[in-house]
């Protein structure tokens, strides 16, 4: 069997922004020509799906620990007339906590889900089980077994979970800022998506060649525009209700068709030039 060789990131070749964008697109139709994957990305996004309800109910069932303190201050102040203030803070909280599930569900799921596929054994697993099926249909070759222990990927994987939240929480924090806070907010936040889904749709493929956390920080620097098209599409895909559905399936075959062009690039005999 034919291994990738371990090399520094830095050797890795640049792809265009155009390429990430496009083999988007190329997944959906890869995936139903080859419906072998379905037995590794369905098991995903089940499994992924589940955790990511799981989180949700618990946010509002937690949240609605403040329901009941309202309606129990609604009920003890019924004869008083500050309770029409109670009833519209009850209305006025339940907008809020329904805009903040909203909010998660645009803005900090997709990354955070795409994340916890390469975070769980399970699902990152079946993750290197699609690469390796796409890298011997594309490649020809089988993809080398990753380089890193579980407790390795698993702290590498918390740690992008902990860098994506502290910069959400900063542009969360823009907000704040009067008039256009709002407006650079939500740019900063589908920014930080982008990189971030960018890099973990890709991130098998740089565990196969042994990179930490750090090479693989320096791997995405190296690699940005093609890591930027596949994680913008796969942004803005997500904002279209029901596609949205798909493109949980597609993504992780997404990053590997850009890994398997990378890969391809990498081996590719040098140019020379034409004899005069």
């Amino acid at each position: 069997m034919v291994r990738l060789m371990l090399i520094e990131p830095s050797e890795l070749p640049k792809m265009g922004f155009g390429l990430g964008a496009k083999t988007f697109w190329r997944a959906i139709g890869y995936l139903f020509k080859h419906p072998g994957l379905f037995k590794y990305v369905g098991p995903s996004v089940a499994i992924n799906g589940t955790l990511i309800a799981l989180l949700i109910f618990g946010m509002w069932r937690g949240m609605g620990t403040l329901d009941t303190q309202l309606s129990d201050w609604e009920a003890a102040t019924a004869a008083h007339w500050y309770t029409y203030l109670i009833t519209a803070l009850s209305w006025v909280y339940i907008v809020a906590k329904t805009a903040i599930v909203f909010l998660f569900l645009y803005f900090v799921m997709p990354p955070l889900y795409v994340i916890l596929m390469n975070l769980n054994p399970i699902t990152a697993y079946l993750s290197s089980l699609t690469f390796k099926y796409v890298f011997r249909v594309e490649v020809g070759q089988e993809l080398q077994d990753d380089e890193l222990s579980v407790l390795k990927v698993v702290s590498i994987e918390l740690r992008k979970v902990f860098f994506f939240l502290l910069k959400m929480m900063g542009a969360l924090m823009l907000n704040f800022v009067p008039y256009i806070g709002t407006i650079f907010s939500a740019v900063f936040m589908f920014l930080i998506n982008v990189q971030t889904s960018g890099w973990a749709l890709l991130t098998p493929y740089y565990e196969s060649l042994g990179y930490a956390y750090r090479e693989q920080k320096l791997a995405v620097k190296q690699q940005k525009k093609v890591a930027w098209g596949l994680g913008t599409m796969f942004e803005l895909v997500l904002l279209i209700p029901i596609v949205n559905i798909l493109t949980l399936f597609v993504g992780n075959i997404a990053g590997a068709l850009v890994a398997a062009e990378i890969e391809k690039k990498r081996l590719a005999p040098p140019e020379t030039d034409a004899p005069a």
